[in-house]
């Protein structure tokens, strides 16, 4: 898709007359009922068309335009032309054919049956041109631009899987669809109008070359899933199942396109999308933002017809709704009863009351609807798909969620077992076989690359069962992003208070007998703070009972930070947020469940540390220099920092980093917190100015070192100098300070001096780790970020959360080569104290985070 704007090729006389697709929208052909359109379509009308941006596919193209009307008024509108008359654009005549009829389909529903949706409440695009020209088989629509015209859409959104409330929305939608239809469309009136007289893609009589080699796939499928989950794909009533499906294939197609009844089997009978999933809905907030109160707009309608609401039902939840949702208990019945509940609803307004189908016979409909979706996935889905695959596609938006995690499909295999022994035998005649299938499953629970942790946090009912369910690790990430965001929030709420005094700030360097020995003259702490970390910290621990949070304050100022009142509502703020959202797109995007070993990815609870700064820069906050302040939440696993993440509340426009052990670092920039923007992969060998970086310097070729703005005394000077600087910077916030270096201002951070502490470095350290960089301490060794369980916190030795050796930081080997001579030095000068021995470069910077990776293999002799 073009990333900017493109005008339209026009003449001076009549601009907007030489844009070929605008003279064909305005010929006799095209129809409308619409005033205001034939208004625009008048001759001087129009003067000035701009593509937004489009997408061409072989015989397919979807542009967004915008309209420059003479009254200085603009119109956006979506042009979509379909061109079936070339042959070599498809596999074959059939394909041909196929994707005719469904651009003819789409055309028919936007010009025969959208109006009467929109006027029943449900949300789809309005419609202004449906043109077809069986002549030249191509077909044009014309329809609204639902982000307005915006070239940088704002307020619109794709989800690449649904949360629950996701799922919720788009249920409520379709609800509405097919209460508008329900039993008021036969085969013949579809067909007669251009529909298809049987909707969705997966029919059986569009999947008769699909149908006649189910057996052979489904060996195919379980030779390759095997090995994943044993006991589940050997199971004596999986193992037929392709069989099983195949057979019973014309019996279920039969009793699907029937009529149903609403005491015991309900299909019903209605107008169906026919692809209603997660990658079809475009999600828009009227705000302008596509946040918790977005609604799903279905889009992409060619495969509309006559067909079982059931069918839209089963798809949408088996392949769009998110593993994590989906495999707790009672999710799927819950989904059903919300779907029941909204078209009762839209039944019961329109006085059609007796037409509710029973939970029972709603339950039994879905059942067979979920069946013969699998009959389809055997037959024509899962041959190419392995463990392997769903690895590497678990970011991509465009397919089914069982193609993308392996639990997800094993999950679905396990549930159309059990469905074959209690559903199919009321419509085969045969016995009902034991429903264990899925009870064994959920036992063996396996958790291997692509499995069910992929989902992470996609609701927030029972928030410590499901972060189990997700991996707490990745949980712990999304739930850090969408916390560190809200606190930035806080601080920003604060800044007023910098400008008039307002801040409530302390000196925490004051105890009740005067200065603590060893600390600065001023340590300030405010307000900001402090409500910050109650958020942060309280918001974490809600996350699980024992996850061990360490926030600054609690141990420096024993303020009793921790789970206030409004903590656990904080936290489902924060896995709700749009952060979060992204946060968790780029875990799928990254397929890093696919590249670190399942020691990280399934942690338990006693190996993570999760430090805290809620407000890194306090001193720079209060004297107005707000741009050096970070929210730092780093969480170690085992003693290793393995998840940063570092919030620029103050940067233009803020900005959020994420880190992941094994998939690299991740950047989000967004002007609020409640903002849709998505994180992008930091790729570090395109940064500008990289060359030099490589080489040990700042991104203008010299060697720049970072260091204090308070504590630079001679020892840390002479420590800077060791590297030979064109230039030495003071530069405030430990957390800034990384970001500079990311940035390439600066090619090293030095400060040999013990004011640092674990919460300043952690979510930093694993930053630059993940991009291949290094904090150390001036030895060149690393510090352990794990502390003891049952030990009050601040009564720990300050070595346990102090630095107190300093810390050198860097982005590239060579930077790490150049330090040498010090970490030579500074071993020499604190002989006889503790410390590690220096790791050669391998164990200063384990990129894909391998399972040997540990403190004790990176405390090994520097070369």
């Amino acid at each position: 898709m073009a990333s900017s704007a493109r005008p339209a090729q026009a003449s001076a006389a009549e601009p907007w007359r030489q844009a070929a697709w605008w003279n064909d929208l305005i010929s006799e052909k095209s129809e409308s009922s619409r005033s205001w359109w034939d208004e625009l379509r008048r001759p001087g009308c129009v003067v000035g068309a701009t593509v937004l941006d489009s997408v061409h596919q072989r015989h397919a193209s979807l542009s967004r335009v915008r309209l420059d009307v003479d009254d200085g008024s603009s119109v956006a509108v979506v042009v979509k032309d379909s061109d079936c008359s070339d042959v070599a654009a498809f596999r074959d005549a059939a394909h041909q054919q196929r994707s005719w009829t469904s651009a003819v389909s789409e055309a028919a529903f936007y010009g025969n049956k959208a109006d009467l949706l929109l006027r029943g409440g449900a949300r789809v695009p309005r419609p202004l041109v449906s043109e077809v020209d069986e002549a030249s088989q191509r077909v044009r629509l014309v329809m609204e631009d639902l982000t307005g015209g915006a070239a940088q859409p704002s307020g619109t959104h794709h989800r690449k899987m649904l949360d629950a409330g996701d799922a919720r929305a788009a249920l409520t939608q379709l609800a509405r669809i097919h209460a508008t239809y329900l039993g008021a469309l036969s085969e013949g009136d579809a067909r007669r109008r251009g529909l298809w007289s049987q909707g969705c893609y997966w029919t059986l009589s569009k999947r008769e070359k699909e149908h006649a080699k189910m057996g052979a796939e489904w060996r195919t499928t379980r030779a390759a899933f095997r090995p994943y989950c044993p006991a589940l794909f050997d199971h004596e009533s999986v193992q037929p199942l392709g069989d099983t499906l195949r057979d019973a294939a014309r019996a279920l197609d039969a009793k699907l396109h029937g009529a149903g009844d609403v005491e015991t089997c309900w299909v019903g009978p209605t107008l169906v999308h026919g692809d209603y999933k997660a990658a079809n809905l475009l999600f828009v907030d009227a705000g302008g933002g596509s946040g918790a109160n977005a609604v799903p707009v279905p889009v992409d309608w060619q495969w509309a017809g006559r067909g079982p609401a059931v069918c839209d039902l089963a798809y949408l939840i088996q392949s769009s709704v998110d593993p994590a949702v989906l495999c707790r208990a009672e999710a799927e019945s819950g989904l059903l009863r919300h779907y029941r509940d909204e078209l009762a609803a839209a039944l019961r307004a329109a006085g059609r009351a007796d037409e509710v189908p029973t939970a029972t016979a709603l339950a039994a409909g879905y059942a067979l609807a979920t069946l013969d979706y699998v009959r389809y996935l055997i037959g024509g889905m899962w041959g190419p798909v392995t463990p392997e695959t769903c690895a590497r596609n678990v970011g991509q938006g465009n397919q089914g969620i069982h193609k993308r995690s392996a639990a997800a499909l094993s999950r679905l295999v396990a549930r159309s077992a059990d469905l074959c022994g209690t559903a199919l035998p009321a419509l085969t005649g045969g016995a009902a076989l034991p429903r264990e299938v899925a009870t064994a499953f959920a036992e063996l629970n396996p958790r291997v690359p692509g499995g069910l942790e992929m989902g992470v946090l996609g609701d927030t009912e029972g928030v410590e069962a499901a972060s189990r369910d997700a991996g707490l690790v990745a949980a712990c990430l999304v739930a850090s992003v969408g916390l560190a965001e809200a606190a930035g929030d806080v601080i920003r709420g604060y800044m007023q208070g910098v400008l008039d005094g307002g801040l409530g700030v302390r000196n925490k360097s004051e105890g009740p007998h005067g200065a603590k020995e060893g600390k600065p003259k001023f340590d300030p702490q405010t307000q900001a703070d402090l409500e910050a970390e109650q958020l942060v910290v309280g918001g974490l621990s809600c996350l699980h009972g024992d996850l061990l949070v360490v926030g600054e304050e609690m141990v420096e100022a024993d303020s009793g930070s921790g789970v206030a009142e409004g903590s656990k509502e904080a936290l489902e703020d924060a896995l709700g947020s749009a952060a979060a959202r992204a946060a968790r797109d780029a875990v799928l995007a990254s397929g890093w469940w696919g590249c670190v070993p399942a020691s990280v990815r399934d942690a338990a609870v006693e190996d993570l540390t999760v430090w805290v700064d809620p407000l890194d820069g306090t001193k720079s906050f209060v004297e107005g220099s707000p741009e050096n302040v970070t929210v730092l939440i780093g969480t170690a696993i085992k003693g290793v920092p393995a998840l940063g993440v570092i919030h620029q509340p103050f940067a233009n426009p803020p900005r959020t980093y994420c880190a992941l052990p094994g998939a690299g670092g991740f950047v989000r920039a967004a002007p609020s917190s409640t903002s849709a923007a998505a994180f992008e992969r930091i790729e570090v060998t395109q940064l500008p100015g990289w060359h030099h970086m490589r080489a040990g310097k700042a991104r203008d070729g010299l060697v720049k070192v970072a260091t204090t703005r308070q504590h630079r005394s001679p020892a840390v000077l002479e420590a800077a100098n060791s590297v030979k600087p064109d230039e030495i910077l003071g530069i405030g916030g430990a957390g800034n300070k990384a970001l500079r270096l990311l940035d390439g201002d600066i090619s090293h951070y030095i400060f040999t001096a013990k004011g640092t502490k674990r919460w300043d470095t952690c979510a930093p350290e694993a930053l630059l780790r993940a991009v291949g960089g290094f904090i150390l301490d001036s030895t060149g060794a690393p510090y352990p970020y794990d502390l003891p369980r049952g030990v009050s916190l601040p009564d720990l030795p300050e070595e346990s959360w102090r630095n107190t050796r300093g810390i050198v930081a860097g982005l590239t080997r060579a930077t790490w080569e150049s330090l040498a001579p010090l970490f030579a030095d500074q071993e020499k000068e604190r002989d006889g104290e503790p410390s590690q021995p220096a790791p050669a470069w391998e164990g200063c910077n384990p990129r894909c985070f391998a399972e040997d990776v540990t403190l004790s293999s990176m405390r090994k002799k520097s070369p």
